[in-house]
């Protein structure tokens, strides 16, 4: 029977089996009076066992409360006893979910500098499981090198890697909340990714010679990470690594005086400044979702909205070659930031032709676009080998240059009945059906 190693109270009875592990690990219970009563001293950490969000449960250093509950959407809450701070977490804490409760005192008992790291594990196609990141969550500033046991931040994040995920073949990449004070070391969280991820995704991507020149530059959606891609390329995409139809993208753009526009959906608001663009990110992005920051690719337009191109691939099993079934432009509705909310879906040919791009530019930029889309398509059939079918979502930006921005391991092939030309359609509907005919 698979193992479910996603929700956080099965990962810590896995781990905790685990005599490498174990003194790594918060002594951690499922969230119930009972338990929030004995655990609660100095200071409790609340996580759903699935989802992004966190509670803090604190001790007061004054005599006026004894305990304050804090989440990132909330106004901190003072409570004068374990029962008061109980009541308020069942009035925050869905009723449909279960909750972890983690004892974090141990990172309070002194005074020592703290450091928290999002570190990446990646699976290759042998088994073998390798750090590829070591990323500050909140210090932007301080190089790789004065990473304290940075060699045994990489020997803990591999043994958990393995140990967790173990023969779960579907999952390549997972993600670990370390926080690090003095000597001690302590695994505060674990994303295990979806191999849709867009994380996961583009770990395997971006190892591709071919095809890494074609990728937007992409990090761990963090407060320091976006401050240095804001630095960088002043203007950034924020995505959900497990999001779909363009749900949750924020556009963030650095003005000359120094604000920030902010554009999701067709909704557009301006913040001042850093802390308040960081608070904003952590209310609404961060704390909802593992997010990645990527460079903004000014992509071509056609009547001042941009478009990019959807490139299906479908193999018959994972024995096969990929074929190009089809292909469709997708055109953003006015004011909208992202293609998932198209105003209108046309042929490629067609598409190039109101861009104003000459029919012989226009073949080259096709059949590149087609060799990516194969190439990406071998690779990720490598790693997930019951996938058949593959979209893959590309561009031009300004100057005609190709990117990729996604390959999609469950395309929605409905988008082609939109095509005048049905035949398209038909063609794909056929070839999946004589896949899952013949599987």
């Amino acid at each position: 029977m698979a193992r479910n190693i996603r929700g956080r109270w099965s990962q810590y009875q896995i781990l905790r089996s685990n005599e490498n592990l174990t003194p790594h690990l918060f002594q951690t219970e499922l969230l119930e009076e009972e338990t929030l009563y004995q655990y609660l001293q100095d200071h409790l950490t609340i996580r759903p066992c699935f989802g992004q969000s966190k509670i803090m449960v604190s001790k007061t250093e004054d005599n006026v409360e004894k305990y304050v509950v804090t989440m990132p959407n909330q106004v901190a809450k003072y409570c004068s006893t374990k029962s008061e701070a109980f009541q308020y977490l069942q009035t925050i804490c869905k009723k449909e979910k279960f909750y972890i409760l983690q004892d974090t005192s141990p990172l309070y008992i002194t005074n020592e500098l703290r450091r928290e790291f999002l570190v990446t594990v990646q699976r290759d196609l042998n088994n073998c499981w390798k750090v590829v990141g070591i990323l500050s969550k909140y210090d932007a500033s301080k190089a790789r090198k004065t990473i304290l046991n940075e060699a045994k931040i990489q020997e803990v994040a591999i043994e958990v890697a393995s140990y967790l995920v173990n023969n779960a073949d579907s999952y390549t990449t997972v993600v670990i909340e370390i926080t690090t004070s003095n000597e001690n070391l302590w695994l505060c969280d674990i994303n295990v990714h979806y191999p849709k991820s867009k994380w996961s995704q583009y770990q395997i991507l971006s190892k591709i010679q071919s095809l890494s020149p074609l990728l937007p530059k992409t990090e761990l959606a963090t407060p320091a990470s976006f401050l240095l891609f804001m630095k960088e390329f002043k203007e950034i995409m924020i995505k959900p690594c497990h999001g779909q139809w363009g749900m949750g993208i924020v556009q963030v753009s650095l003005t000359t005086d120094g604000t920030f526009d902010v554009h999701y959906g067709r909704n557009k608001l301006t913040i001042v400044n850093v802390e308040e663009m960081i608070h904003y990110l952590q209310i609404n992005c961060f704390s909802k979702d593992q997010c990645i920051v990527q460079e903004r690719i000014n992509i071509a337009t056609i009547d001042e909205c941009p478009f990019d191109t959807r490139i299906l691939a479908l193999r018959e099993d994972s024995l096969s070659n990929w074929d190009i079934a089809a292909k469709i432009t997708k055109i953003a509705a006015k004011n909208y930031i992202v293609t998932n909310v198209a105003k209108s879906l046309i042929p490629v040919e067609e598409a190039f032709a109101r861009a104003n791009i000459n029919i012989y530019t226009a073949k080259k930029i096709v059949m590149k676009m087609d060799e990516a889309c194969l190439i990406g398509a071998l690779h990720l059939g490598k790693y997930y080998r019951d996938v058949t079918r593959i979209g893959a979502d590309m561009g031009i930006d300004k100057n005609g240059d190709l990117w990729m921005f996604e390959m999609n391991l469950v395309p929605d092939i409905g988008l082609f009945t939109r095509l005048k030309d049905k035949s398209i359609y038909k063609n794909i509907l056929n070839k999946t059906k004589k896949q899952e005919k013949e599987n």
